[in-house]
This record gives C-alpha cells, structure tokens and sequence, in this order.
C-alpha cells in the first residue's frame, strides 16, 4: 500500500470513528434525560447552550425511567 492510499484509508477510520462517537454521545444524552437530568445540566456540563441539547433530540418524545405508558 503506497503513502497515499494509507492517507486515504486512515481518513476514512478517523471520519467512521467521529460519526460512532457522535452516536454514543447521542445516546449518552438520552440516556441522562430518561435518568432525570435537565437540559440546562447537559448543556452545562457539554459547555453549550440548551438549546443545542434540545435540537440533537428534536421532535422525539422522551419518558423517563419511572414513567408508565
């Protein structure tokens, strides 16, 4: 495999790692609004504000852990 093509192969590790990361984020997040956290608590500890926590999970409705159906 020439220099180049090893380029090209650990670009496209580093782009599928980002994008696994930015899943486990995602569910990380979900994980801590089903446990009780508030939006203003993620943003903080994420250093955003809680509008961006609120738009990664736009439109989805979200029960906590001891909420019923």
């Amino acid at each position: 495999m020439s220099k180049l093509d090893e380029g090209k192969s650990n670009s496209y590790s580093k782009n599928a790692i980002e994008k696994e990361l930015g899943f486990i984020r995602k569910l990380m997040i979900l994980w801590l609004i089903k446990a009780g956290a508030t939006q203003d608590e993620i943003g903080a500890a994420l250093g955003i504000d809680r509008s961006q926590v609120s738009r990664m999970l736009q439109g989805k409705k979200i029960k906590k852990f001891n909420e019923t159906k």
